[in-house]
């Protein structure tokens, strides 16, 4: 069990890095954007539910707080592909780059990705297993990160 706390909280580490590093550039950016903008608000959404299952999951079995968070995480991924549909308009000065409608296989393949990771996270959840826990919330974390790469500017 030992071992399997380190694990988690290698995992928990990793995904507060994520969460924080690309989570907080998305906060301290609101001023650049539109408050009621659903894209932002969902970014920020995943962004806060990604750092409270980190620190969540480094101290305790998942609870109903844990599993509504992954819930939630797998809710955005599932409308993601709505909130990207339509490209920025010319007064959002929001960090989407133009890459995504260019290349709308690639960054749809991402969210693909991302569902499918967010939904593997939520099962996890459910099972007395610290290691699925933590392999599940690193692959979301990577997820973000292999999505944003490519197709999100750097923090201006």
């Amino acid at each position: 069990m030992q071992r399997k706390m380190i694990g988690l909280r290698a995992a928990a580490a990793f995904a507060v890095a994520m969460a924080l590093g690309f989570g907080a550039l998305e906060v301290n950016d609101a001023r650049a954007h539109d408050e009621k903008d659903p894209r932002h608000m969902a970014m920020e959404s995943l962004s806060k539910n990604m750092e409270a299952l980190s620190r969540s999951l480094r101290q305790n079995p998942p609870g109903d707080a844990d599993h509504a968070r992954a819930a939630e995480l797998v809710d955005v991924a599932n409308r993601m592909p709505a909130l990207f549909e339509t490209p920025n308009p010319g007064e959002n000065q929001n960090r989407a780059k133009p890459e995504i409608w260019s290349d709308w296989a690639g960054f749809s393949a991402k969210i693909d990705e991302f569902r499918d990771a967010t939904t593997t996270l939520a099962a996890a959840l459910k099972a007395d297993d610290p290691t699925a826990w933590s392999s599940a919330l690193q692959t979301v974390g990577r997820s973000c990160a292999d999505c944003h790469r490519p197709y999100r500017t750097p923090r201006r």
